[in-house]
Order: C-alpha cells, then structure tokens, then sequence
C-alpha cells in the first residue's frame, strides 16, 4: 500500500516539483479552520457557565480571531501559488499524453480502444486532478481527523473507536462505489471523443461550408440528442447496479449520525459531561466521522490511482511500433542515394478487421525508377505508401531495402530519406516557412526553389509578412487562410 501511494506521490511530483508541498500546506490550513471554530465556541461557552467576566469573554474571542485572520491571510496566499500549480500540472498531464501519442505506432493512433483508452487515464491520472479531487481533501481529512480526534479523545475514548469502527465497517462499501465511478469514467472516455467530434462538427468554420451547402443543421442536431439520449441510457443502467451499494452508505452515514448525537446526549443526561464538552463532542464527533469516511473514500481512490499509473506504463508499452531493434550497429547511411525497395509475397488487413487489403504483392522498384501505382478505390495504393512509410508491418511477407528488412532499419533514418505528399496532407498553425521546412533547417534559396516548382512563390511573395506570414487564424488574427488549392501547393512544396 504504501508503495502505490509512494508511486502517486512521486507521479506528481515529476510533474511539478512543489505541487504536493503547496497541496499539504494548503491542506493544513483548510482543515485548521473548521477545528479552531470548534475550540472558540467549546471556550465561550464554558466561559459563560462560569460566570467568567467579560474581559475573559473578549480577550477568548479576540485571540481566536487573531489566529483565524492569520490562518485565513496565509491560506488565501497560498491557495494562489496552489492553484497556479494545479492548473500547470493539468495542461503538463496533458502535454505528456499528446507526447505519448505523437510517439505512437501509426496503427495504434487509428485504433478506436487505444484512443478509449488514452481519454480514460488522461481522466483518471491527470496531475492536476489527481492533486485537486485526491490528494488535496486526502489530506485535509488526515489533518482533521488527527485534530477532532485528539479533542474527541480526551472527552470520550469510546465514541472515538465506535466512530472508526462505523467507518472500517464502510470500507468494502466505499471500494465497490469507487470502482463503479472508474467504470463510468472509463466510459466517459468513449463518450467524451465521440462528444468532442460532433462538438468540433458543429463549432468548427472549416465545417461550415458543408453544413450550409447540404442543410445539415438539423441532421446535427439530431445526432447530438441521439448520442446524450444514448449516453444517459448507459449511464443509468451502470449506476443503477451500484444502487445497492448505494443504499448501504446511506445507512452508514445515518448511522454514524444517530451515533454523535445520542451517544453524547446521554453522556449530558448522566452529568458525565460539561456543556461545553457536550457542544465540543456534537461538532468534533461530526467533523471526525466525516473527515475519517472521506479519508478512507480518497485512500480508495489512490489506490485506484496507482493502479491505472500502472496501467499507464503498458498503454506506454502498447502505444510503441512494436518493431524489432535494427540489427546494425551503424544506422543508415546519410549518403544512401541508390535505393532498391522490393515487397516480397506481402499480405496485410488493418488491426480488428478480417478483410486483406494486399494479398501476396511482389514487386521491385529500382534505384532511381519512376513508378506510378494505379487501381481503382481501395485497391491499395495508399496503403502501400503507410507500408513504406513504415506505420504498418506486413501481416505475412516482408519488405526489402538494399536487400534488408525495412523494420531493421532505424525508422527515423528511414523516414527523413523520404519525400511524402499525403491526400489527406495537414497545414499547421505556423509560419509558411515552418510549414515547409518542419524539422528541417532553414535555407531560404532551398524553400525558394520548392515554392517555384509547386507554384506557390507568386501568391506568398504578395502577401505582408511574406514566407513569416501565419498559416490559419486559430492561433492569431493576423493569420491568412489558404484555399484548398493554395494548401496542397504549400504542402507540395515541403515535399519538394
């Protein structure tokens, strides 16, 4: 156990190094409130019984202010610095699960269940989340409960250990409920990309066109009550098999409620106890009870936690091409010019799909040879190209470069000797000469030339910024937005 909350503690703070820090103090300071509160009205009233004189009564009052202020100035102080780290951990969680994607096997990025399955941990194990709805209340029920339980303790011993023995009972009940809620979560995953697409149909300008032109609105609209229809079907039927469970935190929590207050009404009764150690048990006793059974429903929860971090660590292994490790001990040569690609005897269909698309393809293309692949749709040419490409491997036989394995070559070095202009091609959010050169260094006289042989010189040169000018106006307004003709140049160009 301690291991696991050892791995969650430590997943955070390989996000941010403080955050956990800042989280405790912060929770400290929560849980000190409520307990300074209690204490303050326990001292008035017993002051009051006493007959005390008002000098005691301000002076009590005064103090407990003072310490209130303070602890409510630093709170204040650190909830900002808190906050900033919470928010950061959630967009770096996210920055890493984009990481793990773009890293990828391209077969795993079309896999529907890999995408499932990347929503529900990024849901699960985002570290701001984990921070804000784990560990943060984690703690501040820790701290409450050593405070009210210290003060319970010292007026009744018994009610304290009945109080624990009500929560303990609850254990087994409270696992089944947070099982069930990661259940419901993991299928908010599914939910949430097919919620997302149809949002993005619906918002995105680049849809716009189609949408008008066809009277799609209504077509939407209808899609999207079908699928919130479909989504509150499946969540009733999940949570109506927890509903027992359900039920049986109801009566604990009425249970633990008759507990703290008949227990302490009869202590009053037999004069067993003060007035003011009857209203210190009433408020502890509650805070003790509530603080225990959310600490013991966010231990759960952690536990849950480390265990999807595990989970985590194979959708990683999964998410890999999967490749054999090249067998040379030099990569391929930079200067390779002269290539020999052959597919001998391939067979390949698409991961969860019965169908081949190639069957037993044996060809060779010569250093230097021009060849042109033609077929009618969905003979296979584009999948052909995601072989070269190296985002599939052959189902059955094997594709040879110089004579070798092309998946012992390193894939890197592959793939940088290729020049790759795809249908389906995407413009970025950048620079024109960004989106043209990439990763590759910038030569002015190089993206010169490739713009002269797709034809698009012309058009940027007329443009303010020219080659800097900002492809799209998602990121800044003072982007420029190219037709569908103008795109494929730019994309040709980078080819080129």
């Amino acid at each position: 156990m301690i291991r696991k909350i050892r791995r969650v503690i430590n997943y955070c703070r390989e996000i941010d190094k403080t955050i956990v820090i800042l989280c405790g103090i912060h929770s400290l300071l929560t849980a000190m409130a409520p307990y300074l509160v209690t204490l303050m009205i326990s001292e008035i009233i017993n002051l009051l019984q006493e007959g005390s004189g008002t000098t005691a009564f301000y002076a009590s009052l005064i103090r407990y202010f003072v310490i209130l202020t303070i602890v409510k100035l630093l709170q204040i102080l650190i909830t900002y610095r808190y906050n900033l780290s919470v928010n950061q951990a959630g967009m770096l969680t996210g920055i890493q699960f984009g990481k793990q994607l773009l890293h990828a096997g391209f077969s795993k990025l079309e896999d529907s269940e890999v995408r499932d399955e990347q929503a529900r941990l990024r849901a699960q194990i985002g570290a701001g989340n984990i921070v804000a709805e784990v560990l943060s209340p984690l703690f501040t029920s820790l701290f409450a409960v050593t405070m009210f339980g210290y003060s319970l303790s010292k007026i009744s011993p018994l009610l304290v250990l009945l109080l624990v023995g009500i929560v303990v009972l609850r254990k087994d009940n409270l696992h089944k409920l947070e099982r069930n809620k990661q259940k419901i979560k993991a299928y908010n995953g599914y939910a949430m990309r097919r919620q997302d697409y149809l949002f993005k149909v619906a918002t995105d300008y680049k849809w716009a066109k189609e949408i008008k032109v066809n009277h799609l609105t209504e077509l939407l609209q209808s899609k999207y009550k079908a699928f919130i229809t479909e989504t509150k079907t499946d969540l009733k039927k999940t949570n109506r098999k927890n509903s027992g469970n359900r039920l049986v935190e109801c009566l604990f929590e009425g249970g633990t409620l008759v507990l703290n207050f008949v227990y302490p009404i009869f202590l009053f009764s037999q004069k067993a106890i003060s007035l003011s150690q009857f209203s210190l048990i009433i408020t502890s006793g509650s805070q003790f009870s509530n603080a225990f059974g959310l600490l013991l429903e966010k231990y759960t929860e952690l536990l849950v936690i480390a265990d999807a971090l595990e989970d985590m660590v194979r959708f990683e292994e999964k998410l890999s091409d999967g490749q054999a490790p090249a067998v040379f001990t030099e990569r391929m040569p930079a200067d390779w010019e002269n290539v020999r690609i052959e597919f001998k005897n391939v067979y390949f269909k698409y991961p969860h799909s019965e169908q081949s698309v190639l069957e037993n393809i044996s060809f060779v293309i010569e250093p230097n040879e021009k060849v042109a692949l033609v077929g009618l749709n969905g003979a296979g040419k584009s999948t052909i190209i995601k072989l070269l490409c190296g985002f599939y491997q052959p189902t059955f036989g094997e594709i040879l470069v110089n004579g070798v394995s092309l998946k012992q070559w390193n894939q890197s070095d592959w793939r940088q000797k290729m020049s790759v202009l795809l249908q389906d091609f995407q413009l970025f959010a950048l620079p024109v000469r960004e989106n043209i050169c990439l990763t590759r260094p910038f030569d002015k006289n190089e993206v010169e030339r490739a713009m002269a042989l797709s034809g698009i010189s012309q058009k940027i040169s007329h443009l303010p910024q020219g080659i800097d000018s900002q492809v799209t106006r998602i990121l800044t307004d003072e982007g420029f937005e190219f037709s569908g003709g103008e795109s494929q140049k730019i994309a040709a160009a980078r080819a080129f």
